[in-house]
């Protein structure tokens, strides 16, 4: 639409208005002697074309010292980007004001990750539980959990160490089993439970125990069931004691198997869509969680690293494991920044290949299409190694992954635009009959003024991206506006001259049939 209306309204309108679009300018202002060729307007105009006739020399005589220059300044610009690391952190990066303090002080007091776990969803073949529900007189409707022999040839516990050999990793829960809870609880306090006596004198200590030391994920559902539980009972069987009430808890494991994993969310199956909520568990899901932030670099590291191990895992079971799902906030963010870096790896090099083909047939040269895209791939590389530096080394930030991928494909464009405008003029003048410096110099001088104000009005208008409090809205303004100034007054004032210099008539070489296809309507 903005082409549209350059090429038709707005000739349009400057052809209806004539000279009064330099309202109260009048055009005589601008010929020798009039009002614009003197006071401060002319002497801006005459310190700009100093400026830009010393860049044109200046570029021209040291052609050699600026590519190399230039050359030497990328380099390690490329060795930063290949070492530094982008960061997933969506969260962390729009956050301010009381979300983001108190997300930092939940940092120092606990571990972040905790607040967005990923979860491990498997599907087995054959069910590893069933779930029974019974008519108990006196006490209502009870129903039950009953984990089948498939749970141990699972053989979780593997599974739970390997992730644990991530040092990141905070915690890993997954189906929880009563009596192996008990049991392990016991063992820990050197409490018996071997007979009816051991466990009513000990039931009461290795609950509380178990309910002070269990995954704040499930530790909710724990107490509020053996809360409920102890509320019934009590209420039914008023003789009963505390320590008689609490050993019936610690025997009836199949009744809080059922609530602490269907209220947790840790199974499914077959059973949620009954008339009653009786039948096959068939799903099972882990829960883990990191110590960073859970979507720094270093967590989505974990992800992958996690998704290895129950890859292998789920290959060692696979005569029970049907299927296996990885989820949750932080691993559907990593699919997304791999998917996404898969697409714009394309797009990236489909914009260049076009540009490419595009300047060739314009410019009818070889050299030209290759120059434009490396010396704008020059200011790009440039602009990533210093926001790297800045945000990362200097303010303690990370850069967002989005921001290599969209700087590319914009800075291609806007890059472009500059190129052409200077590129252009130098072809004009050399079928003019300059030679290819004389070409360089006045094209620099002329266009020099339109490019660098252009430059200064975009990059001025990303900049002001960096006055928000958003981190990623910072670091896209900073790029943005670095990256455009630094083509618009480095680059295609000072490389581009000195290159094209360098070049010589290698600039103008390119196919016959083109140049005669161009001849005929110059």
């Amino acid at each position: 639409m903005a082409l549209l209306a350059a090429l038709t309204l707005i000739p349009a309108i400057i052809e209806l208005v004539g000279d009064r679009i330099f309202w109260p300018t009048r055009m005589d202002a601008f010929q020798e002697g009039g009002k614009a060729t003197r006071g401060w307007f002319a002497w801006c105009g005459r310190v700009g074309k100093r400026y830009f006739e010393s860049s044109a020399k200046f570029s021209i005589k040291h052609a050699k010292a600026i590519v190399i220059a230039a050359v030497i300044a990328t380099v390690p610009c490329v060795y930063v980007l290949m070492e530094a690391e982008t960061s997933y952190d969506m969260v962390g990066a729009m956050q301010n004001g009381d979300s983001g303090e108190g997300m930092d002080l939940i940092g120092e007091y606990a571990y972040q990750g905790l607040m967005m776990p990923n979860y491990i969803l498997f599907e087995t073949s054959a069910p590893v539980a069933t779930i029974t529900v019974d008519n108990v007189m006196g006490m209502g409707t009870i129903t039950t959990l009953e984990w089948s022999e498939k749970l141990a040839q699972m053989d979780l516990d593997q599974l739970y160490a390997e992730i644990h050999q991530d040092s990141n990793i905070a915690e890993v829960v997954g189906p929880f089993v009563w009596d192996e809870v008990v049991a392990e609880t016991a063992a820990d306090m050197n409490l018996s439970i071997a007979t009816p006596v051991d466990r009513a004198t000990n039931a009461t200590a290795i609950i509380d125990a178990i309910i002070a030391g269990s995954s704040p994920v499930i530790e909710p559902y724990i107490e509020g069931v053996v809360t409920t539980m102890r509320t019934t009972i009590e209420g039914l069987y008023p003789m009963m004691t505390p320590s008689m009430v609490d050993t019936f808890i610690l025997d009836t494991g199949n009744v809080i198997d059922y609530n602490v994993n269907v209220m947790a969310g840790i199974v499914g199956g077959p059973f949620v869509q009954s008339a009653d909520g009786s039948g096959d568990v068939t799903f099972l899901k882990i829960n883990y969680s990191t110590k960073d932030a859970a979507m720094s670099p270093l967590s989505m590291g974990t992800i992958d690293t996690v998704d290895g191990i129950v890859d292998d895992y789920v290959s060692a079971h696979s005569g029970i494991i049907a299927n296996e799902w990885s989820t949750g906030t932080p691993a559907i963010m990593y699919d997304i920044s791999k998917a996404v870096g898969e697409e714009f790896t394309h797009i990236e090099v489909l914009v260049v290949i076009l540009i490419m083909i595009l300047l060739f047939l314009v410019m009818k040269s070889y050299t030209i299409p290759v120059r434009s895209v490396l010396t704008i791939l020059m200011s790009i590389a440039w602009t990533l190694a210093i926001t790297h530096v800045l945000f990362g080394s200097v303010l303690g930030a990370e850069v967002m992954w989005m921001i290599p991928l969209i700087l590319l494909v914009i800075c291609l464009g806007l890059g472009m635009d500059y190129d052409i405008l200077l590129t252009t003029r130098i072809k004009e003048n050399v079928h003019k009959g300059m030679s290819n410096d004389d070409a360089i110099f006045h094209a620099v001088t002329h266009s020099g003024s339109v490019i660098t104000v252009c430059g200064l009005i975009m990059g001025g208008a990303f900049g002001t991206l960096m006055l928000s409090s958003m981190l990623m809205m910072q670091e896209f303004g900073f790029a943005l506006c670095f990256a455009i100034l630094v083509d618009a007054l480095i680059v295609r004032t000072y490389i581009v001259p000195a290159v094209m210099h360098l070049l010589g008539d290698l600039n103008w070489k390119g196919p016959a049939f083109l140049k005669r296809l161009g001849n005929g309507s110059e």
